[in-house]
């Protein structure tokens, strides 16, 4: 805003070809981390990017499928404490999780094959730099069930 006005400052490079909409913004953090929708016509994009200038990086946490489009995004009420997943995928590397995560705290990735046992299996530890996290589990088995469960860590 500039006196009474409302003025661009600029346009950010990363989505000058696509546009976005649906924008949620958190203002926790010294930085808006920006989510939104990306404009595209078909099989568009969940994107997130942290506003250091006109230059930031924009990161892809989801991409609609096939005859599917995303229309919005907004955040769901929350303690901030939970973990808030925004992506799962195979990828050539294995299984690809990521959350929404609480900067510069602590998280714990595990895995189990029976959802009904409490056999838990550590993948990994992890401190978030960033406002997503995102692991891979290399290790995943194609064609059998493996669930996962990402701990707060206090």
């Amino acid at each position: 805003m500039s006196g009474n006005a409302w003025t661009l400052t600029y346009a950010f490079t990363a989505l000058t070809n696509v546009g976005a909409r649906g924008l949620a913004v958190d203002f926790t953090g010294p930085r808006p981390v920006i989510y939104a929708t990306t404009a595209e016509s078909s099989t568009n994009r969940i994107v997130t990017l942290t506003d250091t200038g006109a230059a930031s990086i924009a990161a892809t946490l989801a991409t609609a499928g096939v005859n599917q489009i995303y229309r919005g995004i907004a955040f769901a009420p929350s303690a901030g404490v939970a973990p808030h997943f925004c992506g799962a995928a195979s990828s050539a590397q294995g299984f690809r999780l990521s959350w929404a995560a609480l900067l510069d705290r602590n998280y714990t990735v595990q895995y189990n094959g029976d959802i009904s046992t409490t056999n838990w299996q550590f993948l990994t530890n992890l401190t978030a730099a960033l406002p997503v996290l995102t692991v891979t589990d290399p290790a995943a088995p194609a064609g059998a069930n493996r669930f996962y469960r990402v701990i707060l860590n206090p």
